[in-house]
């Protein structure tokens, strides 16, 4: 705790400020720190308005923990000395409990070493840095640029996917500990390998996804895993260009799919889409199962519950709007679809994710 501390044992609100923010911009998660009377400190991000969290605070002990309420997670780390206790520093609320491991690493390493990895926390210019994640691209953490870029990749628009890592995701990289950047390289081009694999259906990529993993492996430099992913969105363009010249029917499939994604919430038909793409619904209908295995329409259902499983495990919509927010017109007929992928009715999927 001595980075948010000063040498007579108050909490430093400079340093707790500057260490929260530049959390926030980072993970993309609500932190707080809150006073031993239970006052807010300082606040980075939205605290739940259904969520009151001071009554937990009430019968917190000194140790780190981990609360859930209401299928929400907040971290709790005490702030003592010298056994007094001075207030908590409050992480959420975040729904994946997988996230927990990370988020503790991490502020733990903030709290105790300060930000030392980016210079001082008296640098004013380290300081801008620290901010200008709220400038990049609209965007308040590194995971939506990489979405971004990823997105962009995917609808073969490379040159703007190259344009954005080069500028916003290594520089926001660049203020990340090296071995969490090394990480997110890694979690990169595994996120890409994997939706290349499904698009295109060839396990080629992969190959290219374990060339990148063994040059990770050694990499050392920040300036080294950059250029490995600058690398792998070249080799995977190189590979989608070359699959789009030799089946341009198959790439015609992936343009379908592309659409389907971005659009599987609003009403589709096989007649519009096909429209969309400049073919005739019969010509589409049957080379899009050729190409997919799947028909149209199961397709596309399976887009829509996947999307609403999401929406079970993150919100507390009732299922007629998640139905709805998913594309489907009718709360029965959205029943009897997600039974048929999930083997479970809506309310029971959502019952067993409480009881996990």
């Amino acid at each position: 705790m001595k980075c948010i501390l000063k040498k007579d044992g108050s909490i430093n609100n400079h340093h707790l400020n500057v260490i929260l923010d530049y959390f926030y911009n980072i993970s993309g998660i609500s932190i707080f720190a809150i006073s031993s009377s239970l006052e807010i400190i300082c606040k980075k991000g939205t605290i739940p308005k259904t969520v009151d969290i001071t009554s937990v605070l009430k019968n917190t002990n000194s140790k780190n923990t981990t609360i859930c309420i209401e299928n929400d997670y907040f971290i709790i780390l005490p702030i003592n000395i010298r056994n007094t206790q001075l207030g908590f520093i409050v992480i959420g609320s975040f729904s994946d409990i997988t996230k927990e491991c990370y988020l503790k690493n991490f502020i733990n390493l903030l709290v105790e070493n300060g930000l030392h990895h980016i210079r001082s926390l008296s640098d004013s210019s380290t300081m801008k840095r620290c901010i200008c994640y709220k400038k990049l691209n609209h965007s308040t953490n590194y995971l939506s640029i990489m979405n971004e870029i990823i997105a962009n990749i995917r609808l073969s628009k490379f040159k703007l996917a190259l344009s954005i890592y080069e500028t916003s995701f290594t520089h926001a990289l660049s203020l990340l500990p090296f071995d969490i950047a090394k990480n997110v390289i890694v979690s990169f081009i595994g996120t890409i390998s994997n939706y290349l694999i499904v698009d295109y259906n060839n396990c080629f990529i992969y190959k290219i996804y374990e060339n990148s993993l063994d040059k990770l492996a050694s990499s050392t430099e920040y300036s080294f895993i950059f250029m490995i992913g600058k690398s792998f969105i070249k080799e995977t363009q190189f590979f989608i260009l070359s699959s789009i010249e030799n089946d341009p029917k198959c790439y015609l499939i992936k343009k379908v799919i592309n659409y389907i994604t971005q659009n599987y919430d609003k009403y589709l038909s096989l007649s519009d889409v096909a429209n969309k793409v400049k073919l005739s619904p019969g010509y589409l209908s049957t080379n899009f199962k050729k190409e997919t295995g799947e028909s149209f329409t199961s397709y596309l259902n399976k887009v829509r519950i996947e999307n609403s499983k999401l929406l079970f495990e993150t919100t507390d919509h009732s299922i007629v709007d998640i139905a709805l927010a998913v594309g489907f017109d009718n709360q029965n007929y959205f029943t009897t679809v997600f039974k048929k992928y999930t083997g479970l009715t809506p309310k029971k999927y959502r019952m067993s994710l409480k009881r996990n």
